[in-house]
């Protein structure tokens, strides 16, 4: 995926159809509820992005340091989700973690 292909998923995920339904849960639920909730919601995404981001770069270094690691992974490429979890879990992960991308 291209620099600007992962900022229009980015965008689309952050801005979908939950928007949408912001102004109906501000009516049922209340503003103070609500907000902390949002709140919560965007630490939690902060964190899992900045760990998600950190095993990229371990997996990288780990990578440039035993190269007889490669397998599944092409040089020069970009390592993404699926490919960490090839290489944290092993290949079944991986095939499934495929299965679980085409299904949803």
């Amino acid at each position: 995926i291209s620099l600007l292909g992962s900022i229009v998923i980015l965008f689309n995920n952050m801005a979908g159809p939950g928007m949408l339904a912001l102004p109906v849960v501000f009516q049922q639920a209340g503003v103070v509820p609500t907000l902390i909730l949002l709140c919560v919601f965007i630490v939690f995404s902060s964190v899992s992005a900045t760990m998600l981001c950190e095993s990229i770069d371990i997996a990288h270094k780990i990578l440039r340091k035993y190269p007889s690691l490669k397998r599944g992974f092409q040089s020069g490429a970009p390592i993404e989700f699926s490919n960490l979890v090839r290489f944290y879990y092993g290949d079944f992960w991986y095939s499934l973690c495929q299965v679980a991308y085409i299904l949803s």
